[in-house]
């Protein structure tokens, strides 16, 4: 794994000097997708923890797996949006028969 750059290092441009508030405004607002989310997180280390600390909806893709959808609580605490709505409906099934 590369280490973690800080936002002056990772940018050389305004990007790194975007508030916080600023920043979850656009975690929030333009419905991105956990790909984007991971490439955030991956940004630099304030970018990281104001995704963590502020990501509110998220919609995870349809192969994802129970354990890692229970686990996204731990990640992202501000998290009160999940649509499933992506998910197999049939692999929803599976799970309540465990």
């Amino acid at each position: 794994m590369l280490p973690r750059k800080n936002c002056e290092q990772a940018s050389e441009h305004a990007w790194a000097e975007l508030s916080t508030d600023a920043l979850a405004v656009v975690i929030n607002s333009s419905g991105l997708q956990p790909r984007d989310v991971a490439a955030m997180r991956a940004t630099c280390s304030s970018w990281r923890q104001a995704v963590e600390l502020r990501l509110q909806g998220l919609a995870p893709g349809a192969s994802t797996r129970l354990d890692t959808l229970l686990s996204l609580a731990n990640y992202f605490p501000a998290l009160t949006r999940l649509d499933l709505s992506s998910l197999d409906h049939r692999e929803g099934c599976a799970w309540g028969a465990g």
